[in-house]
């Protein structure tokens, strides 16, 4: 060998040193934060001591040997290739020597080193080692597969941020039959608004929710029907960022605030109710079909509608989906005693002889009234629409719901406290009146035996027909 032969094989032999000790230090750096890692809680650590090695165990057809990148799992050896094939006698402790080529082979397989590396460094802290990729076997080939694997892979981790998925998932395991109504209507008009197939949990931005809620007013919304919406949607989100499946770095609630108008009072004047329950329906209704062009059921029985409406009012403004639920079982010693639906909160409240006319008058089935028997599920939501369809043909302004904000309305006008009214309600009295105030059914009997005298106390005047509005 010429001195400048031997001269350059020094120098490939210093330079092949120095990448080991460089690979070393490497190795054991990665011990150091194995450790780090485990204390910390994430998955056992791939061993990362990665070594390029010459696979001299089969030879090439032309008798080549192909380079490899090795890495342990569960103590056993696996290898990466690197596309790169050489003599035996041009590999040298790691490096390709002697070959026209080698620089650019060698900085091939260096590249294809570092990304080994990176990749199982990426998997790791992904927890993705021995729960999605069991076996070296599965790395090995992810790692080979190139930016095709890693497609493949946030292709799934994004479909898991998938809103329409993501939401009718949360829908069905953590909300009541309401509260998935609500989910659904957003989930419409998200999809009026976008292309809903392809929105992600993580596109959901400030800007985009402002944009969202233009569109929703626009629409003829309301402020607070936007705020329902917004609120779901921040529930998803919340929802998201407990699971880690989304970073709280995303939330974009903090810099968008959800707006709430005030509500406007519902209530009916004392003069609407007393038009409303002394009308004689018997003429009322003949004249609706005398002036209908041909006998319709959207009116079938308005005075029936009426009843209820009243008897909800005779039971401190009852919410409609407690009325319409309500059991025989639930009337013990001539007192309702039931759970709201919506607050889970206890109301106890006296049957009086008004309301007792009414539920002999309706006697049900399954439930104490009979309105939810012709449905075949319990859909108290369309029976209610049909009960303010009805109501509009008697005062055009008037739901279902007026009757709860009435009775505490003129309750309120009969000096009743505000703690009473809200024990009646099923609402939790506000500040220390929680903690002083018993939940005293005599106090509510009093107070609704107060309005029920109030509304059949005779006028001074005849009602007149009142304005609709």
């Amino acid at each position: 060998m010429s001195k400048k032969q031997q001269c350059t094989r020094n120098f490939q032999n210093e330079t092949a040193n120095t990448d080991n000790l460089r690979q070393n230090a490497s190795n054991q750096l990665y011990d150091f934060q194995k450790v780090s890692l485990s204390l910390s809680g994430y998955p056992e650590a791939v061993s990362m001591k990665l070594a390029v090695i010459l696979e001299t165990r089969r030879a090439k057809a032309n008798g080549k040997f192909s380079v490899k990148i090795r890495f342990n799992f569960d103590s056993q050896a696996f290898y990466v290739n690197t596309g790169i094939d050489v003599p035996q006698e041009n590999f040298l402790l790691g490096k390709i020597v002697g070959l026209p080529k080698a620089t650019m082979m060698n900085y091939i397989i260096s590249q294809k080193l570092e990304y080994t590396q990176n990749v199982l460094e990426d998997l790791q802290m992904r927890g993705y080692i021995k729960t999605k990729f069991k076996t070296g076997t599965e790395i090995k080939r992810f790692i080979e597969s190139g930016a095709d694997g890693y497609d493949e892979l946030d292709k799934v981790d994004r479909m898991k941020l998938h809103f329409k998925t993501y939401t009718e998932n949360h829908l069905q395991k953590y909300t009541s039959k309401s509260s998935s109504d609500q989910y659904r209507l957003m989930l419409k008009k998200v999809e009026s608004y976008c292309e809903i197939q392809n929105l992600y949990i993580s596109d959901i931005s400030a800007s985009w929710l402002k944009d969202f809620e233009l569109f929703c007013l626009k629409s003829g919304m309301s402020v607070n029907g936007v705020g329902n919406y917004m609120r779901a949607i921040r529930t998803i989100f919340n929802d998201a960022i407990d699971r880690e499946i989304i970073s709280v770095d995303k939330y974009p609630f903090r810099r968008f605030k959800i707006k709430r108008a005030k509500t406007a009072h519902r209530n009916i004047t004392i003069q609407d109710l007393r038009y409303m329950l002394h009308l004689d329906y018997d003429i009322f209704m003949a004249d609706l079909k005398t002036k209908a062009k041909k006998h319709t059921s959207v009116f079938p029985d308005v005075k029936r509608y009426v009843d209820l409406f009243f008897l909800s009012f005779f039971f401190a403004g009852m919410n409609m989906k407690d009325l319409l639920f309500l059991k025989k079982s639930d009337i013990r010693n001539n007192q309702i005693s039931i759970t709201r639906f919506k607050t889970g909160e206890p109301v106890i409240i006296r049957v009086e002889p008004e309301a007792w006319e009414i539920i002999k008058r309706y006697p049900g089935k399954k439930y104490l009234l009979d309105y939810l028997d012709e449905y075949s599920t319990d859909d108290y939501r369309s029976m209610e629409r049909r009960m303010n369809s009805n109501l509009k043909l008697v005062l055009s302004f008037v739901t279902a719901y007026w009757c709860r904000h009435s009775w505490a309305s003129i309750a309120s006008g009969l000096d009743v406290s505000d703690p009473v009214i809200d024990l009646a309600q099923g609402r939790v009295p506000k500040g220390m009146a929680s903690v002083y105030i018993n939940r005293d059914i005599k106090k509510i009997t009093e107070a609704n035996r107060k309005v029920i005298d109030h509304l059949f106390k005779p006028e001074k005047k005849k009602n007149s027909i009142p304005k609709t509005e």
